[in-house]
């Protein structure tokens, strides 16, 4: 016992000691490990990447002979093996073993059969080549009009599809017609489901190590037993996000164990602890069993909620589109059922490497942190009073003796604090984590291609910036520890908080601005020259301040939390100087460097205003932030406003 006292004073001591240092250069320290980890990181990156090949086809008809001709707008040479071309179920193909340098055209001629009946005809050409040694394919499909042009007056539009290694994709599906999704050859198409109106495909990349954008088609034909075939084509986006197939080391089975293990343990640790004063060591074991049965379940969320989207999300095609409003509305719905995928670049890299270490450490080290770091008081810790009212609920009070230990209002509002803050983490922890690595092998691909030039120079650190920014952010909702001072005070209570915050990030800002996503001057003129360049380095300077707040907060770096109060930084001379920054050089960047957008950016200005505001009503409940508001008074820009 002597022992264990002196050393946990000991270590206290050295806690204490290292949190007043961290204090006094957290600006610095912060700054300095991200330089170095962007350094580190992009002197480690792989210099071996994929060529950059983009072949566009051209195709003509003329008679019974088909045109085809190949230009490579990319920017390394494409090896060409084989182009071919398909009409009415017969297929012409032609060798072609050649290199086509960048911005270089060939072609190739083909002589058809003419259909035995009249009217218009798919004809689908596909172009076969090579890329570090993988095939690959790039088609296109237009129309065959033999003697009279027959087109369907069908609908069979539908929306750009982005596939990572799997995913699913609903078509409406005329009556009667025959229906045929025409795809690139790497990717696997397989009939899922079908029903009145629509049908749905699972499709899967057999080139998962490339990032690829393909021009794919969706064909309505008339049975063949027409005397006049009709025909329509429908094309659309298929973009494919790198992904590398990766088993977690953690099966579904595994966590349905371990959840149920961490269950039973944090069960045992309350029935045989039913007084108010209970040993630190069983505080712990509890705390430890239940953090691994709700990581646990918030895993096994990630892997099966994309079960509902393939369920519910065939019968969105069946609402009839009799307005805008019903269009967007679907629209909207099938975005919201595509995130359970959890896949694309939003999340890819998170679960590729960061998943299993993290619950690795859940698992095996989070039990030595709570013991010797964290020490949780069952009076204040928000996830003891989680656990307690997990295990008072229905037919677990049967299990677990009821004693209330504390002020019930407190104990409720540590409950709700604990549902709101694991909601936060479990939204944006993903997402900031696949950020990062994204970032990092951006970055890297930048490096490769640095040179000595302004503007090259200048997107390059912007990059660099944004990783920055995306990693402190990731560490911050990694961690949360009293020593780092940076645990979760509260959390957004209002559901306009909520809202304004989660409508800036995938997958709810891809629908939420769509309806102002459309530009007042269709004329507006870019800067050129001196003006591109000024322009360009003040938006960078923005971004420097921006990033500035972020290494200002620290490990405090979180979204609708307060975390403890910051006024260091920019935030000495204004409150929200990340919203001023990042708001600023969105507008120079539409007016004078992209379109003219001019409702986007009211709306943008509008969500962001009321983002502020929001945070302003939530932190003023914080005395430290009434405080604050004391010594700085300006909202967004200094001496003004």
């Amino acid at each position: 016992m002597y022992f264990r006292h002196s050393f946990e004073g000991k270590y206290v001591l050295n806690v204490e000691q290292y949190c007043r240092s961290y204090n006094a250069h957290k600006m610095a320290l912060l700054g300095a490990a991200a330089l170095t980890f962007c350094f580190v990181v992009l002197c480690c990156v792989s210099r071996a990447w994929a060529a950059d090949i983009s072949l566009n086809l051209g195709v003509s008809a003329r008679d019974d002979w088909i045109t085809v001709s190949v230009v490579n707008s990319g920017s390394d040479p494409a090896p060409l093996s084989e182009l071919s071309v398909e009409l009415n179920g017969h297929s012409y193909g032609s060798a072609l073993n050649l290199q086509l340098a960048p911005r270089q055209r060939t072609a190739a001629q083909f002589r058809v059969a003419y259909p035995e009946k009249e009217g218009s005809y798919p004809l689908v050409t596909t172009l076969r080549y090579t890329n570090d040694g993988k095939p690959l394919s790039v088609l296109d499909t237009g129309y065959f009009n033999y003697r009279r042009v027959e087109h369907l007056d069908v609908k069979c539009s539908f929306e750009p599809v982005v596939l990572a290694a799997r995913t699913s994709v609903t078509l409406p599906n005329p009556q009667g017609y025959r229906a045929r999704l025409i795809l690139p050859l790497e990717i696997r198409a397989r009939r899922a489901a079908q029903g009145a109106g629509f049908v749905s495909f699972e499709l899967e990349n057999t080139r998962p190590e490339f990032n690829s954008n393909y021009a794919v088609f969706y064909v309505v034909q008339t049975p063949a037993e027409f005397d006049v075939q009709a025909s329509r084509v429908c094309s659309s986006r298929l973009v494919t996000v790198q992904f590398k197939f990766r088993r977690s080391y953690f099966p579904s089975y595994l966590l349905c164990l371990l959840g149920s293990a961490g269950f039973a343990l944090a069960l045992v640790m309350l029935r045989r602890n039913t007084g108010r004063v209970i040993p630190l060591r069983d505080i712990v074991l509890a705390r430890w069993g239940f953090s691994v049965f709700t990581v646990s379940l918030i895993y096994l969320g990630y892997r099966h909620l994309y079960r509902i989207s393939a369920l519910v999300e065939p019968w969105a095609y069946a609402v009839p589109e009799s307005s805008r409003a019903i269009i967007y509305l679907r629209s909207a719905g099938q975005s919201l059922l595509r995130w359970f995928y959890f896949q694309g670049k939003d999340y890819d890299y998170f679960f590729q490497w960061v998943a299993d270490p993290l619950y690795f450490y859940m698992v095996c080290l989070n039990v030595f942190v709570l013991y010797f770091v964290v020490r949780p008081n069952p009076e204040e810790d928000k996830y003891w009073a989680l656990m307690r009212r997990f295990y008072a609920m229905g037919p677990l009070r049967l299990l677990v003796p009821q004693t209330q230990t504390g002020d019930v209002l407190r104990q409720r509002a540590l409950v709700r604090l604990a549902l709101l803050s694991l909601s936060v983490k479990t939204f944006y922890l993903p997402l900031l984590c696949s950020w990062t690595i994204n970032q990092v092998i951006h970055v890297g691909h930048l490096r490769q291609s640095l040179s000595m030039n302004f503007l090259t120079i200048n997107a390059f650190l912007v990059e660099a910036l944004i990783l920055i920014d995306v990693s402190i952010f990731a560490l911050g909702y990694l961690t949360e520890l009293p020593q780092f001072k940076n645990t979760i005070r509260s959390v957004e209570p209002t559901v306009l908080g909520w809202v304004v915050c989660l409508m800036c990030y995938p997958p709810f800002n891809g629908f939420a601005f769509k309806l102002f996503d459309h530009p007042l001057n269709e004329t507006w003129s870019p800067a050129f020259g001196t003006a591109h360049a000024v322009v360009m380095g003040v938006i960078t300077i923005l971004w420097a301040i921006y990033v500035w707040a972020t290494i200002a907060l620290g490990l405090k770096s979180s979204n609708l939390t307060n975390r403890g109060i910051v006024a260091s930084g920019p935030y000495r001379y204004v409150r929200h100087p990340a919203y001023v920054s990042k708001v600023s050089l969105w507008i120079l960047s539409s007016f004078f460097i992209g379109d003219k957008n001019f409702y986007l950016i009211v709306a943008l200005v509008v969500v962001y205003a009321l983002r502020a505001w929001t945070e302003e009503r939530h932190l003023s409940r914080d005395p430290d932030y009434a405080e604050y508001k004391k010594k700085v008074r300006w909202v967004i820009i200094p001496k003004i406003i």
